[in-house]
């Protein structure tokens, strides 16, 4: 993606979205995973979708073939971070089998 997607300049206030998501892929954000989660759950899942897109089914679809990918690859499991607040996304992913 760094490619497709040149680095933003260094002043914020001009970022638009695109430049926020390109700025996550040149300068990803330094996270420690503990053993607990990377050893039986290896793969690591980060996923928004914007509101215009959300409702139509497009996140289910996509995170079922995430999934099927990584299960293809040979990994054993997926951890997310998903604030314990957010009702919303614990349903999406429940419902999806995806369990705490």
């Amino acid at each position: 993606m760094c490619e497709k997607y040149s680095a933003p300049g260094p002043d914020k206030s001009t970022w638009n979205s695109t430049a926020e998501v390109a700025n996550g892929f040149h300068n990803p954000p330094k996270v420690i995973i503990p053993d607990c989660l990377s050893g039986p759950y290896p793969s690591h899942i980060k996923f928004n979708l914007l509101p215009r897109a959300q409702g139509k089914g497009m996140g289910e679809s996509l995170i079922t073939c995430i999934l099927e990918s990584l299960k293809n690859k040979g990994s054993r499991g997926v951890h997310l971070d998903i604030s314990p607040d957010d009702i919303r996304y614990l349903n999406f992913y429940t419902s999806l089998g995806l369990r705490r």
